[in-house]
């Protein structure tokens, strides 16, 4: 969308996991797609984030905004999220969950939160099969937008005082709850945001009465219903 705005020539490069709609909605604005194989690794030369890199090095007067190790990225979360969310609720949120994808969202989000009230729980979202959650031994999961899958200057890991807490959800367990959502609540969202509710709900018992926590969902359903998840 910024690229047909600005008149640059865009690239982007995904996995055979990205939604079809995704994939339509970016041909829409004349982008080209540079589809890779799934990798366990995103050090992989073939992974996408790598073809990236080499992509952007070929490719004169380029730019790649690198979201994975961009720390902007977190940045804009703690300079914007961050704020709308303490200024919507008041003040008065008490835990806070997001899906743990780059870390951006729940990093910066989380950081700024704390710094207004160190009490504020945090909880990330995670893949079961992800780098992160098996110990550096991934497998494939269908989860698009949150999972672990390398470690950034984004969430730093070694001095992590922002992240309380961080759960691990299944792809049954997230599509499940994506169906709940929208016959249920009429909440149609993306597939990550499944993974977000049911942490959400998976954590239930450690809340008691007064308590307010915030979800984040991350985007529309709409962008996976060929996934037929639904």
């Amino acid at each position: 969308m910024i690229g047909a705005a600005k008149g640059y020539k865009v690239i982007i490069t995904t996995t055979p996991k990205f939604s079809q709609e995704k994939l339509d909605t970016i041909r829409a604005y004349g982008a080209e797609i540079v589809m890779c194989p799934s990798t366990m690794f995103i050090e992989d030369p073939n992974s996408y984030q790598s073809t990236a890199k080499r992509l952007q090095q070929e490719t004169p007067n380029s730019f790649m905004p690198n979201q994975y190790f961009n720390p902007v990225n977190a940045q804009a979360h703690y300079s914007w999220t961050g704020p709308e969310i303490w200024r919507q609720t008041n003040g008065t949120l008490t835990h806070f969950f997001a899906a743990a994808g780059t870390g951006g969202t729940v990093y910066g989000t989380g950081k700024y939160l704390k710094e207004q009230n160190p009490a504020i729980k945090v909880i990330g979202i995670d893949s079961i099969n992800s780098f992160h959650s098996t110990g550096g031994n991934p497998k494939p999961y269908k989860l698009e937008g949150v999972g672990i899958d390398f470690y950034s200057d984004i969430i730093n890991y070694s001095n992590n005082n922002v992240i309380d807490d961080i759960i691990a959800v299944a792809d049954e367990d997230a599509f499940a709850m994506l169906k709940n959502l929208a016959r249920n609540y009429g909440f149609l969202v993306g597939l990550s945001s499944g993974a977000v509710a049911w942490g959400a709900h998976h954590y239930l018992p450690h809340l008691k009465d007064g308590d307010i926590a915030v979800m984040i969902f991350g985007d529309s359903g709409r962008a996976y219903l060929t996934k037929q998840v639904y």
